[in-house]
């Protein structure tokens, strides 16, 4: 059994008094979260940050109208389905690495020709962390959100880096709900504003 002596001054115990606040607010929202070395790491979901509205474009389409679809929709990624399955990705990139690079004909150049493959895909549970390390692993920075094998969403590198910033923002927006001893506000300020 391991047994601490907290210090009620020190800063490490007023940081420990608001990691658990911020831990029964997360809760709440139903967002768990874990404590580690007595500080709250937030375990974030895909579901969490994803996009719900993902397009989707037919390997049989060719590259004019893909490309006039990502413009329409001003997106940078496409998911490629054929004959209802999802099959790849095509990205800006591979429209420049594929297409213009090598003097393509956009017309005749299909969607299925180009597109990145195979599809690497994540579940709407998984952690960021998850998520993040696939992203690294497989050198990409979309993910198709697959559940039950529907798709449901995408997530980007950008959207997982937003989330430090969102945490702070939520945590000033709890400061200015609660009425907080001078203790913490101190710390809050020193920490997040």
């Amino acid at each position: 059994m391991i047994s601490c002596v907290w210090h009620i001054s020190s800063p490490d115990f007023i940081w420990l008094q608001i990691c658990l606040a911020l831990s029964r607010a997360l809760r709440l929202l139903r967002i768990e979260p874990f404590e580690y070395l007595g500080k709250v790491k937030v375990l974030w979901k895909v579901k969490d940050v994803m996009v719900t509205n993902v397009v989707t474009v037919d390997a049989g389409v060719n590259l004019r109208k893909a490309v006039e679809r990502m413009n329409t929709h001003e997106i940078g990624c496409l998911v490629v389905l054929e004959k209802g399955s999802f099959v790849g990705m095509l990205t800006e990139r591979d429209v420049l690495k594929r297409v213009v690079v090598k003097a393509r004909n956009p017309d005749e150049t299909l969607v299925g020709d180009v597109m990145s493959k195979p599809l690497v895909v994540v579940e709407p549970e998984a952690s960021l962390e998850e998520a993040a390390k696939l992203m690294f692993e497989r050198r990409i920075k979309k993910l198709p959100v697959v559940k039950n094998k529907k798709l449901v969403g995408l997530v980007t590198m950008t959207d997982i880096a937003r989330i430090h910033p969102q945490m702070i923002e939520y945590i000033k927006s709890l400061a200015t709900k609660y009425d907080l001893p001078k203790r913490m506000e101190k710390v809050i300020h020193y920490y997040v504003v």
